[in-house]
């Protein structure tokens, strides 16, 4: 079971004979794919299928692979159109909401119910983030310029003391015109 997400046009083999390759998706993850080829009957009946529709794939044959797939893909065919299940339509199937530098969308499939974003897109948001955060806290981090005086004098530029949640003085606090000392 599968969402149908991406149709190759249809192609006629050497043959004669007409076939149709559609990609499928279940939204999960990394979003894998498994392409299924359309053969005979299945094809005259199901080529003008519409997009993002939710079908089961039922008794298809698994094709070998020939090195021109992505590593994990899986390939099926049909030759039946009773081989092929329409359950409805999915509404949570979506495009990556990225914009590129040119101003164009990404292209990658992902569930909106999920995220907006696809994997990639995510993943480097994600480094960018984590990169930015080292280079706040190394100002922070210590150094060879980053001695306790000046922490300290960050800290507490006249020359106070932090000690139990209360800055602590030497000298007593001037109120007015009369210091705490004159008034006790």
């Amino acid at each position: 079971m599968g969402i149908l997400y991406y149709k190759h046009p249809p192609k006629t083999s050497s043959s004669g004979n007409d076939f149709s390759i559609w990609k499928f998706t279940d939204l999960r993850g990394e979003i894998k794919t498994v392409s299924l080829f359309l053969f005979g009957r299945a094809h005259k009946e199901h080529w003008s299928m519409p997009l993002n529709k939710v079908l089961g794939i039922l008794n298809a044959k698994h094709l070998e692979d020939r090195g021109q797939k992505k590593a994990g893909e899986v390939t099926l065919s049909i030759d039946h159109p009773d081989k092929l299940l329409e359950l409805g339509e999915s509404t949570d199937i979506a495009k990556c909401a990225h914009k590129k530098p040119d101003g164009s969308n990404c292209t990658n499939i992902v569930n909106k119910s999920t995220c907006d974003f696809c994997v990639y897109h995510v993943k480097a948001a994600y480094k960018a983030s984590a990169g930015a955060r080292s280079a706040l806290q190394s100002c922070y981090s210590g150094g060879p310029d980053m001695s306790r005086a000046r922490i300290m004098n960050k800290i507490a530029p006249k020359g106070e003391v932090f000690a139990g949640g209360k800055i602590i003085n030497d000298v007593p606090i001037v109120v007015g015109k009369k210091s705490n000392a004159s008034k006790a």
